[in-house]
Order: structure tokens, then sequence, then C-alpha cells
């Protein structure tokens, strides 16, 4: 499975925990650490059967808000999958970059543009949804809709940006079919995979070692080209 087959993988439903977490903080006044859980139900099977996994990660942000992913659980096990960037994921809001690597390989793809779930969803035009509290912190709506060749693509985000951490604390996305995307795919008609991803666990830190979020010294950096994303 190629990285970006990877990321279009990781879909499903997660728990919501809710607890205070005290004050907000100023955005970069604080580091933070936390845990994410990445849940996929595929219903694309011809057979009728849901395909579901689940992929957990500890999270990081640093004092200039750059995220830092890394798996530390799969089900089904990750095993086999071919490519880059399945162990940790580096997102730069501020500049708009993502660079994914492996801890067993030697080459880190680095990508100039943040795309699909990684992109901020209240960067650009969106349509606004209620707020709601989760981890203790408000957290703003934001719902993204994108279409192509009869199949579409709908997200809805949460984001505590008075917080100032910029992953959303709960992401949920769908990719629909239309009839005659069905029909040209060999695939159902209506809803062909949710993924859901959650903080389930967040905390601030007064300060986190800057390698996190830096590629290990000895990697080659490659730059690749825009991409779709789906972590």
């Amino acid at each position: 499975m190629s990285h970006v087959a990877l990321r279009s993988a990781c879909r499903g439903a997660s728990l919501l925990l809710f607890a205070s977490l005290g004050a907000t903080a100023e955005p970069g006044a604080v580091c933070w650490k936390g845990e994410l859980e990445v849940s996929t139900s595929n219903f694309s099977g011809s057979d009728g059967r849901v395909v579901f996994s689940k992929l957990v990660y500890d999270i990081y942000q640093s004092k200039s808000g750059v995220v830092r992913r890394e798996l530390k659980y799969s089900h089904p096990p990750l095993r086999g999958v071919i490519g880059i960037g399945r162990d940790v994921h580096l997102i730069d809001y501020a500049r708009g970059t993502l660079v994914v690597f492996d801890k067993d390989k030697r080459e880190a793809l680095r990508y100039r543009s943040l795309d699909g779930l990684e992109r901020d969803p209240l960067a650009g035009p969106h349509e606004r949804l209620e707020a709601m509290r989760i981890l203790g912190h408000r957290c703003q709506g934001a719902m993204n809709r994108s279409e192509s060749g009869g199949l579409a693509e709908l997200r809805e985000s949460w984001a505590a940006t008075e917080a100032g951490f910029r992953h959303p604390f709960l992401d949920i996305a769908r990719a629909i079919a239309s009839p005659e995307a069905a029909r040209r795919l060999g695939v159902q008609e209506g809803l062909l995979s949710m993924t859901v991803r959650t903080i389930t666990h967040l905390e601030r830190v007064e300060g986190l070692d800057d390698s996190l979020f830096r590629v290990p010294a000895g990697y080659e950096v490659v730059d690749v080209a825009p991409h779709g994303t789906g972590h």
C-alpha cells in the first residue's frame, strides 16, 4: 500500500471524551501532547462486507505550531505496507507543508501543499457548523465539500482555534458515489467509506524536544507533487 493509499484508508467511528483542561492558552504559548485515534469503515466491497481499521498516534505540537503524529498502534497490523510515510507525519500549517517518513527507512517525502484531510478546515471557504466543546475546549466547526467524476467528499471538522492547537479535535470524512460513478467504478452507490479522526487525550506541556519536529539526520528529503490525503 502506498502512502497515499494508506492515508485514503484511514476511516471509521470513535468515542469523544469530554474533560476540563482549565483555561485556554494563547496560540504559541505552550506545547501540547496527546493521542489521536483514526478509524475507518470501508463499505465499497462487492460482497457487502464492511472493512474496518484503526490507527492510534501519539500527537505533539511545538510552540511554533508544527504538529507531529507518530504511529503506535494499528489494527490490522501494517506489516508489508509498501511506500513511505507510515510512521511519522510532520505538519506545518503556517508554511503549508507535510513531511512523512518511516523509522526503518532513510528517506522522507515532503509535500509542498496541504490537501485532503491535512488541509486546515477553517483556512479556506467552508460552511460554518455549530461549535462544540471537546475535551474542555470550545471547537469551531466547518464543513468542506468537493466533487469530481460523480465522487463526492464531505468533511466535517471541529478545531479549538482559541486554544492554539492546530490539528482538528474531530474530523468526520465521507466518500459518496453517485449512481453513474458507482456503475463506472463497479462499486455500490452511496456511502463508500467513512473516516473519523478523534483527539482522545490532550495536555499542555512546558516544552518538547525540538528534534521531534525535524527529519532525523541522515535522511534524504524528497519533494513530491501535490497529493490527495486522508489520515
